[in-house]
């Protein structure tokens, strides 16, 4: 078994103002930890969610999910991301 994980490195989505997350984690690793700990259907609960890439991944995996940020730049953030997300069709 493999015992490190490695993601290609990517730019953090921009914030209101032109700011970027100072911790955003790549969305593939949420994705892994999701796909191999929760089950369709399941709530995802993230609460320091920052810009929503861990709600992303619930979402795309199939799952409920649930974030809080109380920085009102990343809740702005989260939400744009979520929305954009959201709108885009997805073809099986």
């Amino acid at each position: 078994m493999e015992k490190r994980w490695e993601f290609p490195e990517r730019q953090a989505p921009q914030a209101p103002g032109g700011s970027t997350h100072p911790t955003e984690k790549p969305g593939a690793l949420f994705s892994r930890f999701i796909q191999y700990h929760t089950q369709p259907g399941d709530l995802v609960f993230d609460p320091f969610c920052g810009s929503g890439s861990s709600l992303i991944a619930a979402d795309r995996a199939g799952r409920k999910w649930l974030g809080c940020e109380i920085d009102p730049q990343f809740h702005e953030m989260a939400t744009r991301r979520i929305e954009a997300e959201r709108s885009q069709l997805r073809l099986m």
